[in-house]
């Protein structure tokens, strides 16, 4: 089971190159993705399906926060926690 820092790991170097296009060089928790123009909404429903890939879970859409899940921090913590459940 990945420890949230994996996680943080895994979204840093898979969104590592959009990051650094938007100028991102040291991502805050409350980054939100759609908004910085990291990812469109097209792009984050890939980066669940990365996630979910990587890590062998699934993410469930009815018990998310959709606000958090739309943050750095919250995105890793909520697939930390999906993880270990």
């Amino acid at each position: 089971m990945p420890r949230l820092e994996e996680v943080r790991g895994f979204l840093n170097d898979y969104l590592g190159d959009k990051m650094r296009n938007a100028g991102i060089t040291a991502p805050p928790d409350d980054l939100r993705f759609i908004e910085a123009g990291i990812l469109d909404s097209f792009g984050f429903v890939e980066l669940v399906a990365a996630v979910e890939e990587r890590f062998g879970i699934r993410v469930n859409f009815d018990d998310v926060d959709v606000e958090v899940l739309g943050t750095l921090g919250g995105f890793a913590r909520t697939i930390s926690s999906s993880a270990s459940s």
